[in-house]
């Protein structure tokens, strides 16, 4: 599967969906807003632009930034903890196996009503097509 600049979110959702453990769930970061009660994971489209790692991108390829946030139910640190330890090697592969896919740290965070999370900085890298 590739990334058209056009309609990359829906394809990183896609492609999430179609990759990630079935039991967890793929939603868009700005329409939800509630208590996860499984595995969740966000993703919120960002800044684009024209280099990533330093380099320029070729003609007609953009990068385009994602925010990922995984987490598990629970406000129990001791006990989520794990489980979020236990769910990221799946994200990971995931994004890994994906040569349009970019990434390079999985920072841990806690909501305000207390739930751990991993947030990630993904790079999709797409192509632009010109309409005449």
């Amino acid at each position: 599967m590739s990334f058209e600049f056009a309609t990359v979110s829906q394809d990183l959702a896609t492609y999430l969906t179609e990759n990630v453990p079935e039991q967890w769930q793929v939603l868009d970061a700005e329409k939800f807003n509630g208590t996860p009660s499984r595995t969740i994971l966000t993703y919120s489209q960002g800044n684009v632009t024209t280099s990533v790692d330093g380099q320029t991108m070729p003609r007609h390829a953009l990068g385009v930034e994602f925010l990922l946030g995984l987490s598990v139910p629970g406000t129990d640190a001791a006990k989520t903890l794990p489980k979020l330890n236990a769910e990221l090697p799946h994200l990971i592969e995931v994004l890994d196996t994906h040569p349009q896919l970019l990434w390079t740290t999985a920072e841990r965070g806690r909501t305000g009503a207390g739930e751990s999370f991993y947030a990630l900085t993904v790079v999709a890298i797409t192509t632009l097509t010109i309409q005449e």
